[in-house]
């Protein structure tokens, strides 16, 4: 019989409330359907029963935490909290919004399958609603159709029940060390093995909710708990389309199967990228290895002797908790309704989460060398941790960043030296520069992009699916190498230093030039021009542009960066986001898979500004702090180690820093003292240390100098003091130094003839400085007008750019220079074979050309 709700549990809410009936009940909790008296509106009223549950402090003190999160979090998609009321036996009422409808788990058992537009829409909406959560430090945790709830007015999905969310301001700590807690049909599996969930757990769950959705069957439905999570760590659902043969597109499922990979670091970064594909969708870099991998599952489903499915009961999509033995001793059962103690059979240990991998079909390919080395880390496993740890290390080191054939393409490691990024000298009748062997042609780059998920799984051997016992020696192999690699102690172990005594004067990252391609920061919107080939201008497809076009979605940025083939910007609010080229991790997002689209750089750092070099990028945080991501060859990311990472790690030393540049292969930063500081590439003398030999950490500029603006470019370096006289170091072949001569200098020399400049920038081969007046002069190679001057000729001292203009910032690399002038008014000159002059055309030009402008 139907359970009458009893007058006691909300007789308190009577002067305020009308019960107009129950809604539901689980556990220890009821939601009932009442009136606000003085609103005339309906509302959902959920009450904790405390009498029927033996903690009801505990479910009440989550549900207090529900309030708290939720109220924070005021989106079109999440269920809005109005109030929280205390009632007298103990209990806690919260008043929620009433979402006329149904949920989707309803939806799903009555309809049945969604077609996939409707399906999409869904995935949208809780997808907004989780990048707003995770914006706002909140991981759901709990994402299950349940809790999901279909508008039929309005036709949104919202999301609802933050009960156990994870909130980095309102930690109760609820979950006990070493458990877990979640619904196990709907849990990613490091939310399982007891690692704290973030974003990407939640991008698990919705997978698969999505799955759901589009099959029309419970994931693992049938099975028991036991089962249900071994699978859920260990086993791939069936392919969708082998569910609906030809009813849902491709692009689809293998977004589905993006958020459904075992390994946090193979989904997106946060729900941000999930938006970016949904939303702008490009053919990612592995396609054609998802498609051949997705024919095999369907080949081998096909093969394989169906099972009858059950749509499986309510008791099956309860929230449960079940915790890790530690030490052989079973933890107290901590007897609920609703939230069940059980004992689940792995390693004691919490585990550490890959936040670096490539999805699932990158391995598929290598799967004969995969089960070798699965045997061969079992062996390992069973000799001890401690040998596991070693031997891993040592095979980090001799493989390197990249050394691995795929096909016909070698995939190297990056260039030591390079000097134009973009074109070989013989491309107009000007002297030729000679190119070094190791550096990245167009057609390398190319080549190397599209065998980059293989290069990066075979690098891996942590990506293997073994056994719990295999598991364990894989998370000790990681700690072990990275320790060998030398990386960065947490930034709480620093040393305390002072507030900053010098004050940048870098120019402000308003405009940036890049490879091929370039990008300005017109009120609040990012636009690009240029080269598009790889995503860079972040319009959502991959044609180029002889003039600005805004990048897709709605995000307000305050500065921006580029770099060879990528971009990045620094969002109001700190957040880091990414576009391009990533077969070297550039775009920090965890993954190696380029974008059309911006992408959230991975972590919770809050950044004041980024700076792109070639292959990497690096980040100023508001606390002083150095990140950088992406090559790592010659040691420019600072971390002490030669690996590339697609994720933030801290540049060692303990330093903090006022201001950053990210050179070709290179970094440079000056400290809170104004001494610079640089790291990575140095066969030229570009760290300006006095030497020629590569740095992995920080390494100090030989200068007495306090300097307040710095810039890295391909084999050279500037540096501007805050007395406004400006050194350079570094390779000097064609006078890019300003020194008055061509001979290359490992320790900071004087620009000639004594010009104060504010700030400094360098490209390729040539440099510019802007002093307080706005006047830019500029030195270095000129083959294409890159100077500015109305000439072609080389210089090696400053020489002014032409015209009468003022600029208020300036920025160049590889061959060609933008500014910024007055009235919002963008000035290029330069290279301009794809446009990234933003004139309208494809002619090099040696003097100021103004950007036109789109319309607002």
């Amino acid at each position: 019989m139907e359970p009458q709700h009893e007058a006691q549990d909300v007789g308190d809410l009577a002067d305020e409330y009308t019960l107009l009936g129950e809604l539901g009940r689980g556990g220890n909790a009821i939601v009932y359907k009442a009136r606000d008296r003085a609103l005339f509106r309906d509302v959902a009223i959920k009450v904790v029963r405390p009498r029927f549950a033996a903690t009801a402090d505990e479910a009440i003190a989550r549900l207090e935490r529900e309030a708290r999160t939720v109220a924070r979090l005021q989106h079109p998609n999440i269920v809005t909290v109005y109030a929280v009321k205390r009632l007298n036996d103990g209990g806690l009422a919260l008043v929620m919004q009433l979402v006329p409808g149904r949920t989707l788990k309803q939806a799903i058992q009555d309809d049945g399958p969604f077609e996939p537009e409707r399906a999409e829409r869904v995935i949208k909406d809780i997808a907004e609603a989780l990048a707003f959560a995770h914006a706002n430090g909140v991981v759901h945790r709990d994402v299950k159709p349940e809790n999901v709830f279909m508008d039929s007015v309005s036709g949104r999905a919202l999301l609802s029940d933050f009960g156990i969310a994870h909130n980095n301001e309102f930690d109760s700590r609820l979950t006990m060390t070493g458990s877990a807690i979640g619904t196990p049909a709907y849990m990613a599996p490091e939310q399982i093995d007891g690692a704290p969930a973030n974003a990407r757990s939640d991008l698990y769950s919705l997978g698969l909710v999505a799955w759901e959705m589009l099959s029309g069957e419970r994931p693992w439905a049938g099975d028991a708990l036991y089962n249900v999570i071994y699978k859920q760590k260990h086993e791939e659902l069936p392919a969708i389309d082998s569910l609906r043969p030809g009813a849902v597109p491709a692009r689809l499922q293998y977004i589905v199967e993006r958020m459904l990979q075992k390994r946090p670091g193979a989904r997106w970064a946060g729900a941000d990228g999930l938006l970016a594909a949904l939303n702008a969708w490009v053919v990612p870099s592995d396609w054609k290895q998802w498609e051949e991998s997705h024919k095999r599952r369907r080949d081998r489903e096909k093969a394989a002797p169906k099972m009858p499915v059950r749509r499986g009961d309510a008791s099956e999509d309860a929230t449960v908790r079940f915790a890790r033995p530690t030490s052989g001793v079973s933890p107290a059962v901590v007897p609920e309704a609703d939230v069940a103690l059980l004992k689940v059979p792995t390693a004691p240990s919490v585990p550490v989460v890959d936040d670096d991998a490539a999805p699932s079909w990158a391995t598929d390919a290598d799967a004969s060398s995969t089960g070798r080395r699965s045997r061969w880390v079992a062996v390992v496993a069973l000799l001890g941790i401690t040998l596991a740890g070693a031997a891993y290390a040592m095979y980090m080191r001799q493989m390197g960043p990249f050394a691995t054939v795929s096909g016909n393409a070698l995939a190297m490691t990056d260039a030591a030296t390079v000097e134009l990024p973009i074109v070989s000298d013989t491309a107009q009748s000007a002297p030729s520069v000679p190119v070094p062997t190791s550096m990245p042609t167009d057609s390398g780059v190319a080549a190397a992009a599209a065998a980059d998920s293989q290069v990066v799984a075979q690098r891996r051997i942590d990506s293997l699916r073994v056994d719990s016992l295999v598991a364990v020696a894989r998370r000790a192999e990681r700690r072990a190498a990275r320790a060998a690699i030398g990386v960065a102690p947490p930034a709480e172990a620093r040393v305390a230093v002072a507030a900053p005594t010098v004050r940048a004067t870098d120019d402000p990252g308003i405009i940036a030039a890049g490879g091929r391609h370039s990008c300005a920061l017109v009120s609040s919107r990012v636009l690009c021009w240029g080269a598009n080939d790889r995503g860079q201008l972040g319009d959502g497809d991959a044609e180029a542009r002889s003039t600005p076009a805004p990048i897709v979605g709605d995000l307000e940025f305050v500065q921006v960066t580029t770099g060879l083939s990528h971009s990045c910007g620094v969002a109001r609010g700190g957040d880091a986001y990414c576009w391009g080229a990533d077969d070297r991790g550039q775009l920090g997002d965890a993954t190696f898979t380029s974008r059309s689209a911006p992408v959230r750089v991975a972590g919770n750092q809050t950044f004041r500004l980024l700076r792109a070099g070639q292959y990497h990028t690096c980040g100023l945080t508001t606390a002083g702090d150095v990140l950088c991501w992406g090559a790592n060859a010659n040691g420019q990311l600072g971390d002490g180690g030669t690996s590339n990472r697609s994720s933030p790690v801290s540049v060692g030393g303990g330093l903090r820093f006022v201001s950053l540049s990210a050179g070709w292969n290179h970094s440079c930063a000056i400290a809170y003292d104004g001494k610079a500081y640089c790291w990575g590439a140095n066969a030229s003398g570009q760290l300006g240390n006095g030497t020629r030999t590569d740095t992995r950490t920080p390494t100090a500029v030989s200068a007495e100098q306090r300097f307040t603006s710095m810039a890295a470019g391909a084999t050279h370096t500037c540096a501007t003091a805050d007395g406004g006289e400006t050194f350079c170091w570094g390779r000097n072949s064609y006078g890019q130094l300003g020194t008055g001569g061509t001979g290359d200098q490992a320790v900071p020399a004087p620009v000639f003839g004594g010009t104060r400049f504010a700030s400094v920038t360098v490209g390729g081969v040539h440099s510019c400085g802007r002093t307080r007046s706005g006047q830019v002069f500029c030195w270095g190679r000129n083959v294409y007008g890159q100077l500015g001057d109305g000439t072609n000729a080389t210089r090696d001292v400053p020489t002014r750019v032409a015209g009468s203009t003022t600029f208020s910032a300036v920025h160049a690399s590889g061959a060609h220079t933008c500014a910024t002038g007055g009235e919002d008014t963008l000035w290029c000159w330069g290279f301009n074979v794809e446009g990234q002059l933003g004139d309208g055309t494809r002619n090099h030009l040696s003097r100021p050309t103004r950007v036109v402008m789109p319309a607002r």
